[in-house]
């Protein structure tokens, strides 16, 4: 059941879990719980991918940029509209949101998970400038990390 590379690698499974962790609760600071649930936890699950799998396309540069900012974009569309057009449902406005930003992902190979959830959030939690600074402030600290640490860090996964 325990990875069998944790025996030869303790130290770096638990240092790159910790590294995460401050990672995460740095943005858990900067970001407010209680209404930004769906970013921070979208920013959770990129911190994950950057430290558990660092060598793996789904942690690269492009791929995590590219896909947040898509996830931004959407969000921020589909926000307006949602608040502009009252008559179409809040939900099917936050569902079109992950739709949307899955296909730009696909087609522009930065498919990275997580940034749907960043969509969902802005439709959600709110659109705002505030919020948009954080993830990037979040996502440069995780790619510089991941930048500074590659030679050291493993894939967990």
């Amino acid at each position: 059941m325990i990875d069998s590379k944790f025996k030869e690698n303790k130290g770096k499974y638990i240092i790159q879990c910790i590294m995460a962790t401050g990672v995460i609760a740095m943005s858990l600071f900067m970001l407010d719980l209680v209404f930004d649930v769906a970013i921070v936890a979208s920013l959770g699950s990129t911190s994950f991918i950057v430290f558990a799998m660092p060598h793996k396309r789904g942690s690269s540069n492009r791929v995590i940029v590219l896909g947040n900012t898509i996830g931004i974009i959407v969000g921020g569309i589909c926000y307006w509209f949602g608040t502009n057009h009252i008559n179409i449902p809040h939900a099917i406005v936050a569902a079109i949101s992950v739709g949307l930003c899955l296909f730009l992902m696909v087609i522009l190979q930065a498919e990275h998970p997580p940034a749907a959830g960043i969509a969902l959030g802005f439709v959600l939690e709110g659109f705002n400038m505030y919020t948009i600074l954080v993830v990037y402030f979040v996502l440069a600290i995780l790619l510089i990390m991941r930048r500074l640490l590659r030679p050291w860090l493993i894939d967990l996964t």
